[in-house]
Parts: structure tokens; sequence; C-alpha cells
């Protein structure tokens, strides 16, 4: 830690230009002739201790001038003034720090796949997981989990195809799938499965038809930090 001092003089003559707020007694607080020479140190290159030291040695050197039994009043003043400009600056660099991190948020947010750079390769038992745990969410007649497979911030028009699903359930059961992975790959961070897929259910109404999908499906994935999660299927009519 490098450390420097400073004269009590020169440490007043930096704030001289602030007195005339002061009344008369506290401007006497200044005088040079009653000032006790001391030498104060400031802290440099400390982050954000610098300022409650600055403020702490502007404290110091209030009481440290000020006889106890003279000029209370001035000496209220005075540190009340010392505390404000010390939290007005914290204030001004809070501010000033704020839109930098917000604009930090927003690169982020608005570059998803940034993270991709650090996603592992996606792989065949990838994109089995994936097509197993659709098959064993519909087979269960588990909407919650077949919803969970997909990235629903990422995922373009998700509310469509929540509601899709939704109406899916509402007008059939007893749902069977099959499925046959035949290619995987990685293309610009994102995973990408193709694979036959076949799904049939009975419906709930005798005046509808019961289920029969059966065609090839392509499926989009994206690394979240744990897991892959669907960002895109292709073609949604499977489900419909």
């Amino acid at each position: 830690m490098r450390t420097s001092s400073l004269s009590t003089p020169v440490v007043l003559n930096s704030i001289s230009h602030f007195l005339p707020i002061f009344s008369g007694q506290a401007a006497a607080l200044v005088n040079p002739a009653k000032i006790r020479p001391r030498r104060f140190k400031m802290l440099k290159g400390v982050g954000d201790t610098q300022s409650s030291f600055f403020h702490l040695q502007f404290r110091h050197m209030a009481f440290e001038l000020l006889p106890n039994t003279s000029l209370p009043l001035a000496r209220g003043a005075l540190g009340r003034w010392l505390f404000g400009f010390v939290a007005s600056v914290m204030a001004m660099v809070i501010v000033a720090a704020r839109p930098a991190a917000l604009l930090a948020q927003a690169e982020k947010a608005s570059n998803p796949a940034g993270q991709a750079a650090t996603s592992p390769p996606f792989g065949d038992n990838d994109a089995l997981t994936i097509l197993d745990n659709l098959k064993s969410a519909l087979e269960s007649y588990n909407r919650k989990k077949f919803l969970a497979q997909f990235d629903q911030t990422r995922m373009c028009d998700f509310p469509a195809l929540r509601r899709q699903i939704s109406s899916l359930f509402e007008r059939y059961d007893s749902f069977n799938v099959t499925y046959h992975l035949m290619q995987t790959g990685t293309e610009k961070g994102v995973g990408i499965a193709l694979a036959d897929f076949g799904l049939d259910a009975t419906s709930i109404t005798d005046d509808m038809l019961d289920l029969r999908r059966h065609g090839q499906l392509r499926l989009v994935a994206s690394w979240n930090g744990r897991e892959w999660k669907i960002v895109d299927l292709n073609p949604r009519a499977v489900f419909k």
C-alpha cells in the first residue's frame, strides 16, 4: 500500500473555497495561527476505502483543531458539512458507475450466444437425453416436464408453443412416442439433432380422430451452463 503525507495547511487550503458557507466562528476554525501543525496520511490506490479514509482524516482534523471548550456550533457545522461532502462524492461515483453496469448487462442479454464459446460439444448422448425426456413427459402425461425441455428465454415465440402443447394435452391422452436418432452436430455454439419421430395418441372425445404423427424432427439445443435445452423445433405440426 502506498501512502503520501499532506500537511494540515495544505489540506485546509484545498477546501478554503467552501468556507463562506460557514459562520464567522467556523471560519475562525481554519485560521493558520490557531492550527497546531500536524501531518495527515492520504491513502492511494485503495479503491472503495479511499473515500472512507479521507472522511475519517477530515473528521479527525476537525476535532483536533477545535478545543473541547470552544466553538461547539462551528465544530458541528463543519462535521456535518464534511460528512455531506464525502457522501455526495460517493453518490456521484455510484451514479457514474451505474450506466456502465447496465450497459454490461444489456450486452450480455443481447448476446446470449456468448456462452456458447464455453459450451461442451453436442453429441449423440445429449440428443438422446432430450428425446427421451420428451418421450417420458408425453407418455406420463406431464405437460410441465415437457415444456421444461425448452429454453423459454431464448426460444422464438415460446408462448405459441406453450398454447399448442396445452391444446394437445386437452384433446388427447395415452401418448406413445417412438424416435430414431439420425444425426447430431454442433454449429455456431448450438447443438443440432435430426431424428425420425413418431407420436400417437388417443382422442379424448368420440367426435375426433386419434392422433398419428410421423416424420423427421429437427431440434436445435443451447447450453445454459448446466444442460442442453431446446431453442428451436421443426416442424411444430408434429405436436398439433
